[in-house]
């Protein structure tokens, strides 16, 4: 089954806005299994600037067994041109026990990333472990308008 969650502002990717955007889609936190795909959509308007994007996972540690997940990152382009990555990522344990508060884990996917073509970027992620995560609350992606020298 595959969860799709779009986040579409008038702001999103326009030129000069210097903005962060995070797009998030929630998982199963009682099992999230390999087999069942989140899809993130992002709309952009902006082929000019550079981006870092970073995948991030929203987690109860006392309920996650931590350590490090491999994800599986498919990206569509707006004229349907498809590639596939993985990204390993930790998911730190804190030592947290029942009660406590959410946590986040974030690794980088790309570094000064260039988005070609205005339209839909469908990423479709996926973890490669074979048994269901517990105590993942959802994944996402979060994208930043590369910082040069003060400039944007």
């Amino acid at each position: 089954m595959a969860i799709i969650f779009t986040v579409t502002s008038a702001a999103a990717f326009t030129p000069g806005c210097g903005r962060s955007e995070s797009r998030y889609s929630p998982v199963d936190p009682t099992g999230w299994n390999g087999a069942d795909a989140v899809t993130v959509c992002i709309s952009n308007t902006d082929t000019l600037s550079l981006r870092n994007m970073d995948i991030f996972v929203a987690y109860d540690p006392a309920n996650t067994e931590c350590g490090e997940v491999t994800f599986e990152i498919t990206v569509t382009t707006p004229d349907s041109l498809r590639f596939t990555d993985t990204l390993g990522l930790r998911l730190p344990d804190s030592g947290a026990t029942a009660g406590n508060a959410m946590h986040t884990a974030t690794a980088a996917y790309r570094h000064d990333a260039r988005l070609l073509r205005e339209g839909e970027y469908i990423f479709t992620i996926r973890h490669t472990s074979p048994q269901p995560l517990r105590g993942i609350r959802g994944v996402g992606i979060e994208t930043s308008e590369t910082q040069r020298n003060g400039e944007r």
